[in-house]
């Protein structure tokens, strides 16, 4: 089944069809680039998720005490908005500007 043909098809029947795709999120291109390697050795340090010799995830240390932050401090483990934590931007400013 040709799925490609098919999603083309859909479209022109969609009421949002003429809108254009946004472009290819480059983080996630790294992850793409990885995959078509033919490097044996490589190793995905661009998602933020990293993996053992024996091809396992490995969970930094500062990650697991952040966990266990969060889990202690009944923190929720939402996304900052596209500015930032404001928390986090004004101590920021505070340790790059006095």
């Amino acid at each position: 089944m040709n799925t490609r043909l098919i999603t083309q098809s859909a479209r022109q029947f969609s009421l949002w069809g003429f809108v254009e795709g946004a472009p290819a999120d480059p983080i996630m291109g790294i992850n793409d680039a990885f995959k078509k390697s033919t490097v044996p050795n490589k190793q995905l340090l661009g998602i933020g998720a990293y993996r053992d010799d024996n091809n396992k995830p490995y969970i930094l240390d500062c990650v697991k005490q952040a966990e266990e932050k969060i889990l202690k401090d009944n923190m929720d483990h939402e996304y900052s908005g596209i500015d930032g934590n404001p928390s986090f931007k004004d101590k920021c400013m505070k340790l790059a500007y006095g």
